[in-house]
Formats: structure tokens, sequence, C-alpha cells
């Protein structure tokens, strides 16, 4: 698999080097269909019509959902390979991925055939679909079915990149397929409105990326085509670790996406594209933590296994740099919501988004220092502790996101989820602070750095002088991060990073 001896190999894949070149290409295979989404979206709001943006809307995320069949399989097989590299036990590499493979492919099989069957009851009954767009919409929502096998393959497929950390290998599959995620519906509306024609074209593109990441997995453990194969005993490792991520994967989709059938159901479904407008605008940007926050997942596996004193500083620079990154979008995003959205889409979008777009930012920054914590104690072999989190939070958030919607509407949604997300993060960080203790200084500069993120966000939306949320923003813009890079950074953390800056160049 490598030159280079197990051992240092091991060490090399949580060295800065490896990171930063790592968080460098997951952000431009995330970023640049960003950058698309920022052109196509108000091309398919005009071409599309409201009501059929919003079905797409709900179409991606559908899809994102039934990604939870792969029964955890994909995180799980990250963690356990990132585990054996460097050790004796790298040998079952190839039976792992031939394992975990095909029981995803079986189970992405069994996913699109429960989404076939749905799609009637989902059209006609869950969601309030004007009478003229259900034909339209079942028959999207069937195609939809045909992409779940290939989704879930290539979750496995990228887990095995992700473990070596092979960020430029998928970033050479992932950016040409995100970017014509947005722009090849743009480009078939000409030719039809219809929304099945759009997801149409979001098949033909998962597919391809599926094969594409099948022949960069080959080349990158040119072992697997000799000695790929299914073994029953690996199965149970594999379903011991991903039985609990499933039920985060089963249950976090709920929480993600429920808000939106909730208000296409409470409110209509013009409204759902007033609302995940701005939150898919904000998750959108999520790639610049979440960045950070996926390569450290296997880089936390792996130094617990080969160094666990390595895993408390990895901690500690992800959760900085992850609060760092994710703050000056969302005091910008939170200071000129109205100002961004009527200049993007519409002043219809500014006058009912805006206040969903504020929110939403400052559950964004809370949420990036949450996703750090998330994988730190996924990586430390706890996958239990998020699902149980996940259970209890479901159980609170529904009362409180159905009522708050219904009397408040979209605004009311929106602060409800940014509430849940505060407490999620919360209780994550006391999880995290258990399992890879910290010290007092440093939990004491962490969580102050996120409260003190989440304050300043927040009140840059809340003034409505435009002179003095001119001049709040930009002390909250300079102020942070000065104070932030003078105070939280401990002198080893200032020396890497230092040493870091020119080879990220």
């Amino acid at each position: 698999m490598s030159a280079t001896p197990p051992g240092e190999e091991a060490r090399r894949l949580v060295g800065g080097r490896v990171l930063v070149r790592s968080t460098l290409f997951t952000l431009a295979s995330e970023g640049l269909p960003l950058a698309a989404a920022v052109f196509c979206v108000p091309a398919l709001v005009k071409g599309l019509g409201t009501d059929r943006f919003g079905l797409l809307l709900l179409a991606w995320a559908v899809a994102g959902y039934f990604s939870l069949f792969d029964m955890g399989l994909g995180k799980a097989l990250t963690k356990l390979v990132a585990d054996r590299i460097g050790g004796p036990a790298e040998e079952e590499v190839p039976e792992l991925a031939g394992t975990a493979l095909v029981t995803m492919g079986l189970l992405g099989l069994a996913g699109g055939a429960i989404l076939a069957a749905a799609s009637r009851l989902l059209v006609e009954r869950a969601l309030t679909v004007p009478a003229a767009l259900q034909p339209e919409a079942r028959t999207a929502f069937l195609v939809l079915a045909l992409a779940v096998p290939f989704v879930i393959v290539s979750s496995g497929l990228r887990a095995m990149l992700e473990a070596r950390q092979r960020a430029g290998v998928l970033s050479a599959v992932r950016i040409p397929t995100g970017v014509l995620s947005f722009l090849g519906p743009v480009v078939v509306l000409p030719l039809s409105r219809s929304v099945a024609v759009s997801v149409a074209v979001l098949l033909g593109l998962r597919a391809a990326g599926c094969a594409a990441l099948g022949l960069a997995v080959f080349r990158v453990y040119p072992s697997l085509a000799a000695r790929l194969a299914f073994r029953r005993r690996l199965l149970r490792s594999l379903l011991a670790i991903g039985g609990w991520i499933t039920v985060s994967n089963a249950v976090t989709p709920i929480l993600v996406m429920l808000d939106r059938f909730l208000v296409g159901g409470l409110v209509s479904i013009a409204a759902v594209a007033w609302y995940a407008t701005p939150q898919d605008l904000v998750g959108s940007f999520g790639v610049v933590p979440g960045s950070i926050a996926a390569v450290l997942f296997p880089a936390f596996a792996t130094s617990r296994a080969i160094d666990p004193r390595r895993t408390a500083p990895l901690f500690s620079i992800g959760v900085k740099a992850a609060l760092l990154s994710a703050f000056p979008i969302a005091l910008v995003l939170s200071a000129w919501a109205p100002e961004l959205l009527n200049w993007w889409i519409s002043a219809e979008f500014s006058r009912n988004g805006a206040p969903v777009l504020r929110w939403v930012a400052v559950g964004f920054v809370v949420n990036a220092a949450g996703r750090v914590a998330f994988w730190l104690v996924q990586g430390a072999g706890r996958p239990d502790l998020p699902a149980k989190l996940v259970v209890a939070e479901l159980l609170c958030y529904l009362p409180a996101l159905w009522l708050a919607t219904r009397t408040w509407g979209v605004t009311g949604a929106a602060a409800v989820w940014t509430l849940r997300l505060v407490a999620e993060t919360a209780l994550l960080f006391v999880l995290s602070s258990r399992l890879v203790p910290l010290g007092r200084r440093e939990g004491t500069i962490l969580l102050t750095m996120a409260v003190a993120a989440a304050l300043l966000v927040a009140a840059s939306g809340a003034v409505a002088t435009f002179t003095f949320r001119v001049a709040l923003f930009t002390l909250a813009f300079l102020g942070f991060p000065i104070a932030s890079l003078a105070w939280g950074l401990t002198e080893p953390e200032r020396r890497s990073l230092a040493s870091l800056i020119p080879r990220a160049r």
C-alpha cells in the first residue's frame, strides 16, 4: 500500500502537514460546488418556480436522508481501517472493504425499494403538494429511488479514501460531480421545467461518481484486486460500531430535515423555499469548518491507536480552527441577511428569509465546534454516546418545533433549530472532556471562544440601526480573531501554525 514503513505511515497521517493538505482539498471539493450554487440557485428559482424549486429541495433532502441505509458502515469502515494502519491487523483491510461494500450494496437496493414504494404516500399525504404537480413529484421520487444504491456504495468508497487521508483523490471526483449537481438542472431548464428531469440528471451524476470512486479505491489499495472478500466475522465488528452510528444517522436527518416537512405541512410548500434556501446557504458554508472536522475523524482514530497523547492537542486545535473559520462567515450572514437575500434572489425572499438566515447563522457558528466534538467521540470508539444524545434531543425537539412552527412560522422553526444545536454542542463538549481530558485552562478557552462567537453573531443581527450595525460588525470582525489568536492559542499551537502556513501555500 505504501513504501513508507507501517509505523511511520500511521504517524504521518496524523501529522500537521497531511491534515492541512487534506483540509484544503476537502474544502475545495465542497467550496467549488458552493460557488456553483450561488449562481445556479437563482436561475433554478426563476426557471422552476417556487413550488417546483421547493420540491427539488425536498428531493435533495430525501436523498441525503436515505443515506442512513448504510447502517453506519461508512464511518465504521473509516474508523476500522484507520485503526489498522501501521499495525499487524492491516492485512484485514481488503476483507473489511469487501465485507462492507457488499453489505452496503444490498442495503442500498433495499433503501431504494422502500423509497419507491413510499413515493405516492409521501407526495399525496405527507406533503402539501399542489394537485397539478403531484404526478411530476411522484415521478421525481421514483427516479430518486434509483440513486439510493449509488449514494450508499459511494459512502463506503469514500470511507476507504478518507481513512488514508486521500483527500486529493476524493476532490478529483467530488468537485466535478458537486458542481454539476447544481449546474446540470440549470442546463436542462430550456428542455424541461419538470423536477423529474432535474432529478434524473442527479441520478446520472451519482452513478458516474460512484464508478470514479471505485476506480480510485483500487488504485490507492492495490491489494484489493486480489484479496477483496466478504467475511461474516468482520461484519460483526462493522455492525458493532455501525449499529450505534446508524441510530445517529437515522435520527440526525430527522432532526435536520423534519423542520422542512413541518413547514411544508403547517405553513405552505412555498414557505419551504423561504425557510430551506437560507438554511442551505448557511449549510453550504459549513464546508469550511466541516472540512476540518471531516479530516480529524480518521486522525482521532489513528492517534488513539498509536499515541493517545496526541488526541487532546488535535481536538483543541481543531475546535479553535473550526470556530475561527466559521465566525467571519456567520457574522457576515447575520449582520447583512436582508441585503444579501435581496441581492442574491429577490425582495420577497429577503422579507421572509432574513430572520431565518440570522437564526441559522448563530447555530452555524456554534455547530462548528460541535462537529469536532462529535467526531472526537466517534473516533474515540464511543458511537453509543452521540446516538443516545440525538434520541434524547428528538424527544424534546419535536414538540418544541411543532409549537414554534405553528405559532411563529418559519422564524419560529429557525429559532428552535438553533437552540437545539446550542444544547447539543454543550453536551458533546461534556462528553468529549470525559473521553479526552483537556485541562481546566484549555477547556475554559474553548468554551469562552464558542460563547463569545455565538453572542457576537446574534448581536450583529439584532441591531436595527445601520450605523451601529456597521460599527459592531467591524469591531467583532476584527476583534474576535485577534483576541482568539493572542489569548486562545498555546505556544506550541502558534509554532505549529507558523510552520504550517508555508506548507498550506
